[in-house]
């Protein structure tokens, strides 16, 4: 949630920070090269954006298998001498875990993915106006 608002709020600014310094100025060069920075500065937080998204899936994805690997020390611990029954029903409930992380790791990524290609869009569309105002002002 707090990723979505931050995204929504850095694409506002962008868009903003593209089109004031374009309506502004009032000479064209400046104010292309002005659209053209504004791009590279999206293209550049949306790199940065997606470092972090994946840093934190792995750091998440590593701290998952950490904690599979001490539910499974606890159990030996506690069941020295495990019956056929426990060691399926554990590892049943170790996979049940695994592919309900994994489907979190997915449906986290689909979003992540989908608010990168919204941004894009709107950035675009924000690059096209300001490129048209620097080609109607003189």
């Amino acid at each position: 949630m707090f990723r979505k608002l931050t995204l929504l709020l850095a694409c506002t600014t962008l868009a903003l920070t593209a089109a004031m310094p374009a309506a502004a100025s009032h000479d064209k060069s400046n104010c292309m090269q002005a659209v053209a920075q504004a791009k590279k500065s999206f293209h550049a937080m949306q790199k940065a954006q997606k470092k972090q998204f994946n840093d934190s899936q792995k750091a998440a994805k590593r701290a998952f298998r950490q904690q599979q690997q001490a539910a499974k020390a606890a159990f030996e611990a506690q069941q020295p001498a495990p019956t056929k029954a426990q060691r399926r029903a554990f590892k049943a409930q170790q996979k049940a875990a695994r592919e309900a992380f994994k489907q979190q790791q997915r449906s986290a990524r689909t979003a992540f993915k989908q608010s990168q290609k919204t941004a894009k869009q709107n950035s675009k569309q924000s690059q096209k106006a300001a490129k048209q105002s620097c080609k109607t002002h003189p």
